[in-house]
């Protein structure tokens, strides 16, 4: 179960001057700050996080969120634990070098032991120092807008070795603030950040990472799932005696700073440190450093017969761990487990500050927001042997409470029958790993600014689309995502897309070359079914260059006339093309490319296709039953008529996949299938079942309303006040209480908001509002509960 700590919303620097565009120039004279050395104010360390991160940032002409961004990827919002050597040396709630904490003094006047070790003072340290490289490195960059003008500053800022580290912390920044944050601090404060659209990223100067390769080290032992392989300085690792058999145990850490700044401490020769692998808390991507069957530094004596995983984040802070890097910890450590059959207990998985002998320094790491019962119950069924667990990734009470029993639901619903998750992809016994390929535009293609991409997804649940540190586009599962992105940029460019698991952690990735153009031609394809599974396929000419030719490609494969056999499709009106097809098929991205007389590309279009049988018995469907199991996980079954041999599940248009088997039909009995959703919510549901032959027999579409892994309200208005909740699985009523009083429904007069969209519309006081809600099961148990303190 989710506790926040009461948060106080205030209008956090509302008599600031207005910034303008002007460069600001710096010096500790221009600042109007304290004298040198003088200590920070402790009233003003008392502020809330949000207040001090809008002051420093009105002062110093950094945008806000910028600087949030920077201390989140920089620290997890706590000041990191002392003496922790497991990252280069940084401290405070910015994660300033030594170095930055100097230029921080001489720009601010603090002195560097508050600059080291106090809130307000790090916040501010940090904005002087960002406004500082600004005005060296880019005078004009925006200071409200966190915007493509920064990029060269945090480059400069990140200051790691090898270069592309800092471009990748750049990066990392601006995921943050692309993909927005809501996270709580070490104090209990939390703070927001809006996603921001930044297409201007897609023209910075890009350094990209290293590819994975298998070949970058001696060996083969390694997790496959790994983004990358970077070797950690060979004076700080050293021979495994017994090699991978003397593997016993796993040892799980907090790097107490930032991912990039692990990676490069511990290729770093003077660190006399490393682990055998570092995760990111954003996206939980992993890098690996040293060889399993080498011995990494990273617990004293307890070396030899261990491999080390690096989180990064704070043990201080609850925030640290994300979903995405405890689904991608999970994962990993299943996959250790498995290769080197390690016993899946508390003996063989420990935390760091559970081993560290006593004559070397003392940790505590993982810390006490570790979530132990939940990672070693998703471990067990990654590993293929345990259930599901019970919560959700990132609960940072350790393991939900459980005062109604919300733990049985599960069982009770299914009869007692609980799905396991099965092998991960990649284990022995599994298939093949997570993988994700462009089938849309290929290698080599030229495309115009505004494009179609597709791909093919196996073991994933979203995709996303980057282009450097610009992430293009997000679209949710199914076997082959689609989206439209926009390329503000002309030329030579890669592109990136990246497979997550429903947890957002990164799960595979696969680049490409092409050319961006804006083409002189466009063309719309359009599609009609002419009798059977033949499609024609033509294309409207909307302007521009006329092509002499058109070929078409479906998902990326090139289509070929079923009476000529040929992929051209020549002059005429509309460029036609007869193409016959075997199966159904539902919104697939068709591409329309058209080429001039000697072979260039002169015009391109995107429409969806699809292509399906008349329905041939309407009414084999007799019913749709979603239930909600537990968190997000649904089981949808049907009822149906005996000429029914399958049944197909759709959401919002994704084809859904049963997550115990991979399955994307349901078969008799019941034509069932688990589902777990990333998204939440009212949604559409479109079913369809097939008979002999593949037959479409029949269709039924309907809504579903898939519940939240945890209670979550929202409000619009004040005084009358419209609230909406999101509740877990099982949620039958969903009680508020406004200042200790339970509020009551103006519509309906009852005291409740009922299911399954829970709104209710009450009368709220003005002022500051101490708000609870409360969902009940059926039982009238309590299933979860939430707080909130709000000023309206």
């Amino acid at each position: 179960m989710r506790r926040l700590a009461p948060l106080l919303v205030l209008a956090a620097g509302c008599n600031a001057p207005i910034i303008g565009s002007a460069p600001t120039t710096l010096g500790p004279g221009s600042l109007g700050g304290p004298s040198p050395s003088q200590p920070a104010d402790p009233a003003v360390d008392d502020l809330d996080a949000d207040t001090l991160f809008a002051d420093a940032a009105t002062e110093f002409g950094v945008p806000k969120d910028l600087l949030v961004a920077v201390a989140w990827v920089n620290s997890g919002f706590a000041p990191g634990e002392d003496g922790h050597d497991e990252h280069a040396p940084a401290h405070g709630w910015l994660g300033l070098t030594p170095e930055q904490i100097a230029d921080a003094s001489a720009l601010t006047g603090l002195s560097t032991a508050d600059l080291e070790t106090e809130r307000a003072a790090s916040i501010r340290g940090g904005a002087a120092v960002l406004a500082a490289r600004r005005g060296d490195l880019v005078p004009n960059a925006d200071p409200l807008r966190p915007d493509a003008t920064w990029w060269e500053v945090l480059v400069d800022f990140a200051g790691l070795e090898p270069e592309w580290l800092s471009h990748d912390w750049a990066t990392d920044v601006m995921r943050t603030l692309q993909v927005g944050l809501v996270a709580q601090t070490v104090d209990g404060d939390v703070l927001r950040i809006e996603p921001w659209t930044l297409p201007s990223l897609a023209g910075v100067r890009y350094v990209r990472p290293p590819l994975n390769s298998a070949s970058a080290f001696s060996g083969t032992d390694g997790y496959p799932g790994r983004a990358r392989f970077v070797p950690a300085a060979s004076s700080n690792q050293s021979n495994r005696s017994g090699g991978t058999d003397a593997i016993d145990r796993v040892v799980l850490h907090t790097t107490e700073g930032s991912y990039s700044g692990a990676i490069s401490w511990f290729q770093n020769p003077s660190s006399d440190v490393s682990a055998h692998y570092v995760l990111r808390k954003n996206d939980g991507e992993v890098t690996q450093m040293v060889g399993d069957g080498d011995k990494a530094w990273h617990a004293c004596s307890n070396n030899n017969d261990t491999v080390g995983i690096e989180h990064e984040g704070a043990s201080s802070n609850p925030a640290t761990w994300t979903p995405q890097i405890l689904d991608a910890s999970a994962r990993l450590t299943a996959w250790l487990v498995t290769q080197y059959d390690i016993p899946i207990d508390r003996s063989h998985i420990v935390g760091h500050g559970e081993i560290q002998p006593s004559h070397c320094s003392g940790r505590s790491d993982p810390g006490p927001h570790f979530p132990w019962d939940w990672y070693m119950d998703a471990v067990r069924g990654y590993a293929g042997t345990g259930s599901p667990p019970t919560g959700t990734p990132g609960d940072s009470t350790g393991s939900p409470s459980d005062p109604s029993g919300l733990g049985d639901v599960l069982g009770d619903l299914i009869g007692g029958d609980t799905p396991t998750t099965p092998p991960m992809p990649g284990l022995p016994g599994g298939g093949p790993g997570p993988s994700i390929s462009f089938e849309m535009p290929r290698m080599g293609d030229t495309i115009d600014s505004t494009a179609g991409f597709g791909f093919s997804m196996t073991g994933g649940d979203s995709v996303e689309l980057w282009l450097g540190p610009l992430r293009l586009g997000f679209d949710l599962g199914g076997g082959s995502p689609t989206l439209t992105a926009t390329l503000d940029i002309l030329g030579s460019v890669t592109l990136t897309a990246k497979a997550t698991s429903a947890a957002g952690a990164l799960l595979s990735t696969d680049s490409i070359e092409v050319t961006v153009s804006d083409l002189p031609g466009e063309l719309a394809p359009l599609s009609s079914l002419i009798g059977g599974m033949t499609t024609r396929i033509t294309s409207e000419h909307l302007g521009g260059a006329i092509p002499e030719y058109v070929r078409y490609f479906l998902e990326g494969s090139m289509l070929l006339d079923a009476g000529t056999g040929s992929p051209l499709a020549i002059g005429g009106s509309d460029f036609a093309l007869d193409a016959m097809f075997t199966e159904a098929i539902s919104g697939g991205l068709l591409r329309a490319v058209g080429y001039d007389a000697s072979g260039e590309v002169v015009a391109d279009g995107y429409s969806s296709l699809s292509v399906e049988p008349s329905v041939s018995d309407p009414g084999a469907i007799l019913e749709v039953v979603p239930n909600g199991v537990l968190g997000t996980i649904m089981r949808l079954h049907t009822e149906a008529t005996p000429a029914v041999t399958s049944v197909e599940y759709r959401v919002e248009g994704q084809l859904l996949e049963d997550f115990t088997t991979g399955a994307t039909r349901g078969v008799p009995e019941e034509f069932a299938i688990w589902h777990q959703f990333p998204h939440w919510g009212e949604k559409t549901m479109e079913v369809k079942a097939f008979g002999a032959d593949d037959a479409l027999l029949d269709t039924w579409t309907g809504s579903i309303h898939i519940p939240a892994p945890q209670l979550e309200l929202t409000w619009t208005g004040s005084g009358t006040v419209t609230f909406d909740a999101d509740a877990p699985a099982g949620t039958d009523k969903v009680v508020i209480e406004a200042n200790g009083t339970f509020l009551t429904d103006l519509d309906t007069g009852e005291t409740f908001a009922e299911g399954p969209a829970f709104h209710m519309r009450a009368n709220v006081p003005d002022g500051s509002v101490v708000l609870n809600a409360y969902a009940f099961d059926s039982a009238a148990n309590l299933l979860d509960d939430w707080s909130w303190t709000v000023t309206f």
